[in-house]
């Protein structure tokens, strides 16, 4: 098992140092090694992980479902190796992103791929050469030149322009990824000022669930990975991440966040939300407003729901750079 990074070496600490990630990162991604992400077969975004490999995958994956002519589906690794690979006579290409701890995951999907036909290339951390020695047939992306979270989450986004790139789409939103995603170093921090308040209310929240809509869910994996790892005053306790939807039923069964007395009951839900999903956020809010709930902190995102998490993980990131300065 590969050791957990230091939180200093997790994110773009600067405006500058997101910049010369991203264009090493844009590199990789143009690779003629990935040209199996430019032909007509069906792909995978895959993952082993909790935490920034899930958030990559659908990174990677919103992009094309939604904008683009590809055949791509989301999942999980093992989902690929014991029950999707071997039942399909379809030629495939995975993208496949782990954490540390996933190697022989991993591996078993080098085999299944090898046996199958499959392509496959995997983001990985930094490898020790004696592993990478086992993967034959897999192209191995390891995020060595850049943090790691950020060269995840950049990769992912990148490889999806890719995607875009070589397939039919909807041109203006696709000129509009590509270029809110060339900038995404210039607003570093304006999107911190523009969303003080929300940034205040992640910095002393305590949550024991993150919701997020679809095209967020990047966001909150991010996050789930920040609380339970970066949170040394309040402890490592898990954080669940949830459909937005899945908030409805609580909030019907009215528990309020409050005793009596005036005492907080139990932890904070953060929801992470784009501008699309208003009409869903009205309701989220006037259920908590008649069931007592204080708890919900609702970040909301007002850009194209394919860039949204890329804004809201820089929100993120923020706590990362201060919590490691405190």
């Amino acid at each position: 098992m590969l050791p957990l990074t230091r939180n200093s070496t997790l994110v773009a600490r600067s405006a500058e140092e997101l910049r010369s990630a991203a264009e090493r990162i844009a590199e990789t991604a143009r690779s003629p090694t990935l040209s199996f992400l430019d032909e007509d077969i069906r792909l995978y975004a895959a993952y082993c992980g909790r935490h920034y490999a899930p958030a990559a995958a659908w990174l990677l994956y919103w992009p094309p479902a939604q904008i683009a002519e590809r055949n791509i589906s989301i999942t999980s690794i093992e989902a690929l190796v014991y029950h999707l690979l071997a039942y399909r006579e379809e030629r495939a290409g995975v993208v496949a992103f782990v954490e540390p701890g996933c190697e022989n995951m991993l591996l078993r999907l080098s085999d299944a791929a090898r046996h199958t036909g499959t392509y496959v290339a995997a983001v990985t951390p930094p490898l020790p050469p004696v592993i990478e020695s086992r993967f034959t047939g897999t192209e191995l992306l390891e995020v060595e030149e850049a943090p790691l979270i950020t060269g995840f989450v950049l990769l992912a986004a990148w490889l999806a322009a890719r995607l875009l790139e070589t397939a039919g789409s909807i041109e203006l939103r696709r000129k509009r990824y590509l270029e809110e995603l060339k900038t995404l170093d210039s607003v570093v921090d304006e999107v911190a000022e523009a969303y003080r308040e929300d940034l205040k209310r992640l910095r002393g929240s305590a949550p024991s669930e993150i919701a997020a809509t679809p095209t967020m869910m990047p966001a909150a994996y991010v996050a789930r990975h920040f609380y339970e790892t970066s949170r040394h005053d309040i402890g490592r306790s898990r954080v669940s991440v949830v459909p937005i939807s899945s908030l409805l039923p609580s909030l019907t069964q009215g528990v309020p966040s409050r005793t009596q007395d005036g005492e907080k009951k139990g932890s904070d839900v953060i929801v992470f939300a784009s501008s699309v999903e208003e009409d869903l956020l009205r309701e989220i809010r006037y259920r908590a407003s008649i069931a007592g709930r204080e708890d919900i902190h609702v970040v909301t995102v007002g850009t194209d729901p394919l860039t949204a998490p890329l804004y809201a993980i820089l929100l993120v990131s923020r706590l990362y750079i201060e919590s490691d300065a405190a």
